[in-house]
């Protein structure tokens, strides 16, 4: 081989250690960007309270006065017998209220739900959150825009 040659194949290799560096750190960023992703904290927790039926409405009405975005109400059923529910005096029928609130008043709001809602006999009920770690950036989007709406109409 000539020393022409040996320029050529150097040249050539250099150029692809450039290249496969450029490619080494393209896939540094990308990894770096979705460990970033992973690492954000949860704005939203979804709230779920489950109440006798015929409260429902009172807490859904409680929660709009706190400005919460959504808030839905489902119908729900005990799974104990009927009979053994009856013995106990638990009511098997319940509302389910699913709502999100911002993370930073979940305790504040938990903790009121406990003392006017949940806490008395009559009114024996459960309420509990689950972070949104998974909620995309137009889901966020929405959520926020549709909080400010109800802000607006105050």
């Amino acid at each position: 081989m000539s020393k022409n040659d040996l320029k050529k194949i150097e040249k050539f290799l250099t150029k692809k250690e450039k290249h496969l560096e450029k490619i080494e750190k393209v896939n540094k960023e990308k990894e770096q960007k979705q460990k970033e992703k992973k690492l954000q904290p949860a704005i939203y927790e979804l709230m779920i309270v489950i109440v006798n039926r015929g409260r429902g409405q009172s807490v859904c009405n409680y929660l709009k006065s706190l400005n919460m975005p959504l808030s839905l109400i489902s119908f729900g059923g005990g799974t104990a017998p009927s009979s053994l529910a009856g013995l106990f005096g638990y009511k098997q029928e319940k509302e389910v209220l699913f709502t999100l609130v911002d993370i930073k008043d979940s305790d504040k709001v938990l903790d009121f739900l406990e003392s006017i809602f949940l806490s008395t006999e009559s009114n024996a009920g459960i309420a509990f959150t689950i972070p949104l770690k998974s909620a995309t950036d137009f889901s966020l989007e929405y959520i926020n825009e549709a909080k400010n709406k109800k802000k607006d109409r105050i």
